[in-house]
This record gives C-alpha cells, structure tokens and sequence, in this order.
C-alpha cells in the first residue's frame, strides 16, 4: 500500500509519499459496519460529495 498525497490543486495528479508496510487494515466486523453505512446512505438518497 502506498501514502498518496493531494496537492493543493485538486485537478493535480496525487504525489506518492512513501510505501505502507505495515498497515493491518480494517477488521471483517469494521468492513461490515462501513459497508452497511454506505448502504444506509443510498437508502437516505446521500451521495458522495466530488468536488
């Protein structure tokens, strides 16, 4: 996994910072959660915010 970071002009590329090696990532139950928020979101008609 890679650290990307945003400039301050959103239409830039992302800048890769460094190399993650050790990052455990999200457990099963916090994957679910998540996913189950996102589902209620649609639900809501609540959409992402792209700018």
């Amino acid at each position: 996994m890679y650290l990307l970071l945003a400039d301050q002009c959103p239409r830039e590329p992302l800048r890769v910072a460094g190399k993650i090696t050790d990052w455990p990532g999200h457990s099963p139950e916090q994957l679910k959660a998540m996913q189950a928020n996102l589902e209620q979101l649609k639900r809501l008609s609540i959409e992402a915010i792209e700018d």
